[in-house]
């Protein structure tokens, strides 16, 4: 008997990490664009674009990680520092004409010396920005959820997002 109940017991866990895994044809997904824009004296110099995947009410987190790795010369060689975009989406529901969802964003990259060389003996200086927050999106209108300064120069840093029904 106890086999039994251990077998239904693990096919019913099976089954439901089977279902969250699968969308049914019921699932809603909302597309999200994010872009992420460096501006100076109220002029866009840099953006830079990303785009997910999300299920509404869904419990799972979506992720995007992009960027790359800078050495820095320590006395046994080099180490490497991460640096980059990571966005991660947590709790994303619908309300009305609005998506509701749990943002983190974290922005980091080394700082550049002189004439845009990067510094090559001594350690360079990281730069980082990291928000986090729930954030209300009108469907199909960009906005910005996120904005700062940027401590190391006159620019500022602004994440706009737009959320995209699939359906």
């Amino acid at each position: 008997m106890k086999k039994i109940v251990l077998a239904v017991a693990a096919t019913l866990a099976l089954a439901g990490s089977m279902a969250a895994q699968n969308p049914s044809p019921n699932d809603e997904f909302i597309r999200l664009d994010f872009s992420l824009k460096e501006i100076d004296a109220g002029k866009v110099v840099n953006t830079r674009a990303y785009q997910m995947m999300a299920r509404v009410n869904d419990t799972g987190m979506s992720s995007i990680r992009s960027g790359g790795r800078v050495p820095v010369a320590g006395e046994k060689g080099f180490t490497y520092i991460d640096v980059g975009t990571n966005l991660d989406v947590r709790r994303v529901s619908r309300l009305k004409d609005d998506v509701v969802l749990e943002l983190t964003a974290e922005v980091s990259g080394a700082m550049e010396i002189g004439e845009g060389k990067p510094v090559a003996a001594n350690p360079p200086s990281v730069r980082q920005t990291r928000w986090n927050s729930s954030v209300l999106i009108p469907l199909r209108k960009p906005v910005v959820v996120f904005s700062s300064d940027d401590p190391a120069s006159r620019r500022q840093l602004q994440l706009e997002v737009t959320a995209t029904p699939m359906r």
